[in-house]
């Protein structure tokens, strides 16, 4: 029984999953079709690309790990009630303990949430000079200002890369709490 539930419970995500890309996807390159030309002038291309593509991907993953967690959230009040009935006294202390990781992982959100858009910034910045660098590919070349400009992509990918690794480390905290 509970493997057939696991497998619903699989399919039924992968199922909203897919909705939900299809529709965000789909909505965001109608939105920017529509934009007024004078508008999309002023946007940042990068940003519209790295919007449509990566942070539509993002979108999706968040999504999953809600998913995830409401699961586990359930998963959690049915064992806290097996344990109450089983030991009042285990279903008190579990109970307590619950929201005492409750308002941690608050506050660990609310962390992560400030990180996830400087992240989204940075994944802009670097996807608009790398399509700088490639559109203006003949003149970087000239006039040998790759170098300068590879400096600046560098700078912006070790910031990413760090942002990356506390965000890694941080979820693989939540998982294994």
């Amino acid at each position: 029984l509970k493997g057939i539930l696991v497998f619903s419970s699989y399919a039924f995500s992968a199922r909203l999953r897919g909705d939900l890309l299809y529709k965000v996807k789909y909505d965001l390159l109608i939105k920017v079709q529509n934009l007024q030309f004078i508008a999309f002038k002023s946007r940042d291309v990068g940003g519209l690309a790295a919007l449509v593509n990566e942070h539509v991907s993002k979108v999706i993953l968040t999504f999953n790990f809600f998913l995830h967690f409401n699961t586990l959230v359930l998963t959690s009040i049915l064992y806290i009630s097996v344990g109450m009935i089983a030991s009042p006294l285990l279903g008190v202390l579990g109970s307590i303990m619950a929201i005492l990781v409750l308002f941690f992982f608050k506050r660990l959100s609310a962390r992560l949430k400030k990180l996830s858009y400087r992240n989204s910034a940075l994944t802009n910045q670097v996807t608009q000079f790398t399509m700088e660098g490639l559109y203006n590919y003949k003149y970087l070349k000239s006039t040998f200002l790759f170098e300068k400009y590879n400096s600046q992509i560098v700078h912006f990918m070790n910031e990413l890369k760090k942002l990356n690794v506390y965000n890694g480390t941080a979820e693989g905290f939540v998982i294994s709490v």
